[in-house]
C-alpha cells in the first residue's frame, strides 16, 4: 500500500512538476510561437511630440507603465531607438524600454531592458527573427520573436522583439560579467575630430588616438577606448597575435553569416556596423552581431562601388574584402591560412544546413503564416 501511494505521489509530482515546465515555456518572452502583448501607458497625451524631441536632444526618457503578458512594471523608461530609422513623425517608430530606469530590480522573466524593432525596409518582418535563429546556431547572439504593441489604449503595431545585448545578455550567453562592452555605430554625417581617419565607423583601422574611436563606437558600459586602439594596433602589427586578443573563431563565424546570409549592413558592408566588441576581463574580444532587419540582401553596398544588382548579390565573392586594407577584421584573419581554411569549413556548414536545401525559405513561410493575421 505503502509503495502504491508513494508511486501516485511521484506521478503527482511529475505531472505538476511538467505542467509548470510547459506553462513556464507556453510563456517565454521569446517563444517564437507566440506572439507578446506589450502594452504602454504615458501621462502625457502628446507623447509622440515628447518622445521626437528627447530622441532629437540625446538618450532623454519619457517615464511610462508598461504591462506585458498581463505583469504591470511601473515607471519604465522609454525613448525611440538610437538609429537612422527613427523619423520625427513617424507613426511606427521603433521603441526602446527600460524596465529598470527607475527601479534597478524591475525586470520581466529576468530580462529588464525591451528592443521593439519597426523592421525598417523589412515588409516581410521576417528578416531579424529568421537572421537571429540562424545565427544563433554558431555563435551567441539575441533571442528575437513578435509583440503587438499598443500605447495608451492604441494599437501601436507589431514589432519584432529583440533581446537587448547589454550586461544580462552577456551574462547569459557568455557566462561573463564585469569587462567592457562597445557598439558600433554610424555617424556619416559627423565631421571626423582633428587628426582622426575619416569615415573610420567600425573598421578598426589604426587611428592616431584612443579618442578618434569615439566616432565608430559606444560605450555601453566599461571605460575607455584604449583598448579599440590595442586591438586594431595588433591586427594591423602583430597578426600572428591575433588570438591573444580575440575570439577568432566566433570573428570568423559572424563573417561567414554576413557572407552566406547576405547581411551586408554589417561589418562587411558599407558602413562596417551592427556589431558589438565584449572584452572580457581577460583582455579577449568577442564580437556580437546585431540588428538583422536588412539582412538577406536588403542592404546592397559593400563599401567600395554602387550597390550590387541582384545577380551580384547572388555570386557575392566568398572572400570578399579578404585582401582589402579597410577591413582589417577580413582582411587579416584569412590571411591566416588555418583561420582561412576555417572561415571556409564555416561558410560551408550555413550553407549545407540552412540554404541549400531550402530551409531558411519554409521557415521563413512559417513565421510569415504566424504573423499574417497582425500584419
Amino acid at each position: 500500500m505503502y509503495n502504491q501511494l508513494l508511486r501516485f505521489a511521484t506521478l503527482c509530482y511529475f505531472l505538476l512538476a511538467s505542467g509548470m515546465l510547459m506553462a513556464q515555456q507556453a510563456t517565454d518572452f521569446y517563444d517564437t510561437k507566440v506572439i507578446q502583448q506589450i502594452d504602454i501607458n504615458f501621462e502625457q497625451d502628446n507623447w509622440p511630440y515628447l518622445l521626437d524631441s528627447l530622441r532629437f536632444n540625446g538618450e532623454g526618457v519619457l517615464l511610462g507603465d508598461v504591462t506585458i503578458n498581463g505583469k504591470r512594471l511601473e515607471d519604465a523608461g522609454i525613448r525611440y531607438a538610437a538609429s537612422r530609422s527613427f523619423q520625427p513623425g513617424n507613426m511606427r517608430n521603433s521603441l526602446e524600454v527600460l524596465l529598470n530606469y527607475i527601479d534597478n530590480n524591475a525586470a520581466y522573466q529576468g530580462y529588464q531592458t525591451l528592443r521593439l524593432s519597426s523592421a525598417l525596409r523589412d515588409p516581410s518582418m521576417v528578416r531579424e527573427v529568421l537572421g537571429y535563429e540562424i545565427a544563433r546556431q554558431y555563435m551567441p547572439a539575441p533571442l528575437a520573436n513578435y509583440a503587438r504593441v499598443s500605447v495608451n489604449g492604441k494599437l501601436y503595431g507589431l514589432f519584432v522583439n529583440i533581446e537587448a545585448i547589454d550586461q544580462g545578455f552577456i551574462q547569459r550567453k557568455l557566462n561573463e560579467s564585469g569587462g567592457t562592452l562597445y557598439r558600433s555605430i554610424v555617424q556619416p554625417d559627423k565631421k571626423a575630430d582633428a587628426g582622426c581617419r575619416t569615415n573610420q565607423y567600425g573598421t578598426l583601422q589604426v587611428d592616431n588616438s584612443a579618442d578618434c574611436y569615439r566616432a565608430g563606437f559606444s560605450l555601453v558600459y566599461g571605460s575607455g577606448y584604449e583598448s579599440l586602439l590595442n586591438l586594431a594596433k595588433t591586427l594591423a602589427e602583430k597578426p600572428g597575435e591575433i588570438g591573444n586578443v580575440l575570439q577568432a573563431d566566433r570573428t570568423l563565424w559572424m563573417l561567414a553569416f554576413n557572407n552566406a546570409l547576405l547581411n551586408l549592413n554589417s561589418y562587411s558592408g558599407q558602413y562596417s556596423s551592427n556589431y558589438y566588441l565584449y572584452r572580457s576581463k581577460t583582455g579577449q574580444f568577442t564580437p556580437i552581431i546585431s540588428d538583422l532587419n536588412l539582412a538577406f540582401g536588403s542592404y546592397k553596398n559593400i563599401g567600395t562601388g554602387s550597390d550590387l544588382k541582384a545577380s551580384a548579390m547572388i555570386q557575392l565573392d566568398p572572400m570578399l574584402h579578404s585582401t582589402f586594407a579597410e577591413r582589417p577584421l577580413i582582411s587579416k584573419l584569412l590571411s591566416n591560412e588555418q583561420y582561412r581554411k576555417m572561415y571556409v569549413s564555416h561558410l560551408m556548414t550555413i550553407n549545407q544546413q540552412q540554404l541549400a536545401d531550402g530551409q531558411y525559405i519554409k521557415r521563413a513561410k512559417e513565421l510569415q503564416q504566424l504573423i499574417r493575421a497582425e500584419l
